[in-house]
């Protein structure tokens, strides 16, 4: 019995040792740039935006910081979605840190992450956790209406006197430092205003629309929006006949970056 007893004891205080004490985000906010006040990492500030690489800067708040290892997770289930490269670097005459580079899989651009580092100080283990945003969600409803038809003649292509445009657009950007932007790219249609940065609102746009070209008569614009865990693209097209005043295509695909 006492020789089960030590190999207990012996169990309960290897896992004492290697036990990691946990930092979480002071703010519980999704932001690109954390602040910690304890612990072994002063900083930490993602550099990129993309949903598939993630790249940040750990700034440490002890020059006998020792960080080993790095992983970003699912931050509802802990899912491993990827390991992190960690490369040593010296930021300043006095500070030292390390920059993470973790690659990413599809299928996880609307879930929000964590990246956990996982350092050393004063013989002290840490896991510190850096939340990340999912990335940012769009949602567009827009109409083009067309008046005073001018069928075609000859080899000139039927078109729109008057087209005016109307839209309302709502972004949630998951996070308070994320940003949107908008623009044409064939056409114009009236584009939104945006007071970056922003956590989530909605806009409207509306007014009228002209053509490029009669010959090429698309209307194409792009919504961008970031923040520290991707980048989200709205791209919108109206299609419309050069012949047929009734028929307009209409098309919204979301692209992530």
């Amino acid at each position: 019995m006492r020789r089960l007893l030590v190999s207990s004891l012996s169990i309960l205080l290897t896992q004492i040792a290697f036990a990691q004490t946990p930092i979480y985000d002071p703010d519980a906010q999704a932001n690109r740039t954390t602040i910690y006040n304890n612990g072994p990492v002063a900083k930490i500030h993602v550099n990129s935006s993309s949903n598939y690489y993630n790249e940040s800067l750990i700034t440490s708040s002890d020059v006998q910081t020792i960080c080993n290892s790095a992983e970003v997770i699912v931050e509802s289930t802990g899912y491993v979605l990827g390991t992190a490269t960690l490369q040593a670097i010296t930021i300043s005459a006095n500070e030292t840190g390390y920059v993470a580079s973790t690659a990413l899989p599809n299928g996880y651009e609307n879930q929000e992450k964590a990246l956990i580092v996982n350092c050393s100080l004063s013989q002290n283990d840490y896991s510190v956790h850096h939340k990340i945003p999912a990335t940012p969600s769009i949602q567009l409803q827009s109409e083009l209406v067309g008046s005073n038809w001018v069928p075609p003649v000859n080899y000139t292509p039927g078109f729109f006197l008057n087209l005016e445009y109307d839209a309302t657009l709502f972004v949630d950007n998951h996070a308070d430092d994320g940003s949107c932007s908008n623009g044409n790219l064939t056409s114009f249609t009236p584009l939104f205003t945006f007071n970056s940065p922003f956590y989530s609102d909605s806009f409207s746009a509306a007014g009228s629309a002209y053509y490029s070209s009669i010959f090429y008569p698309d209307f194409v614009k792009s919504i961008s929006c970031t923040n520290s865990g991707g980048t989200t693209v709205l791209f919108e097209e109206f299609h419309l006949s050069k012949y047929d005043p009734n028929v307009m295509q209409e098309t919204k695909d979301i692209n992530y970056n």
